[in-house]
């Protein structure tokens, strides 16, 4: 008797070639071939994402003449995917005449802002983590003021994250530094950064201290 399928995602996996091959060759069946499959993804999509935090945080203690906030750092990807998903659906005809256009968007959309978040946290890890790491091991300081003061509670730190915003006149900029030490102080409070020349030539935020 024929077995009927459902034509569903998880028959075409099961039916695949590479997963036949695979497991011809080895003693697994597809479905722990697949379920293993999906495990290391989910694995490595959390450990992308924590590298790409972590190319954040290098990057927001960097002085820069410039300074981006991460919600204008996730809308630039945002857009940026928005506009390749849309020039893709333009430029390659066989969605052209497609009955699922939008569908065929939104999956080239997501996958291009995924893709373009985790190249970018990667580049932005490397680069910081370079000049933070691999620079002057020579520190100096300068006078600083506090401008604004942000306090964030995650779920695994049993600590809060003080984010103090300063402003740097040698500089004439701002720094986002995060600490998970606390300062007492309000806005035009002056305190002492200590900082670091990096690899690249960017200062680095090392230590804030408060003037006695």
């Amino acid at each position: 008797m024929k077995e009927i399928k459902d034509d569903t995602w998880t028959d075409w996996l099961l039916n695949n070639k590479c997963s036949r091959k695979l497991s011809k060759r080895t003693e697994w069946s597809p479905l722990t071939i697949i379920t293993i499959g999906t495990l290391l993804s989910v694995a490595v999509f959390y450990a992308s994402l924590f590298i790409c935090y972590q190319g954040f945080i290098y990057y927001a203690n960097t002085i820069l003449p410039f300074h981006f906030p991460l919600s204008w750092y996730l809308l630039g990807v945002a857009i940026l995917a928005i506009c390749i998903s849309s020039g893709m659906i333009t430029i390659v005809k066989k969605y052209k005449n497609s009955s699922n256009k939008l569908g065929n968007f939104l999956y080239i959309a997501i996958t291009s802002w995924f893709g373009i978040l985790f190249f970018a946290g990667f580049s932005f890890f490397l680069v910081f983590f370079s000049n933070s790491y691999f620079g002057s091991s020579q520190s100096e300081s300068q006078v600083v003021t506090l401008a604004k003061t942000k306090v964030k509670r995650y779920y695994y730190r049993p600590l809060a994250i003080h984010r103090y915003v300063l402003y740097l006149p040698k500089n004439k900029t701002y720094l986002n530094y995060a600490t998970l030490s606390f300062y007492d102080g309000e806005s035009g409070k002056h305190f002492l950064l200590y900082t670091h020349k990096g690899l690249f030539g960017w200062y680095v935020a090392d230590d804030l201290r408060e003037i006695e």
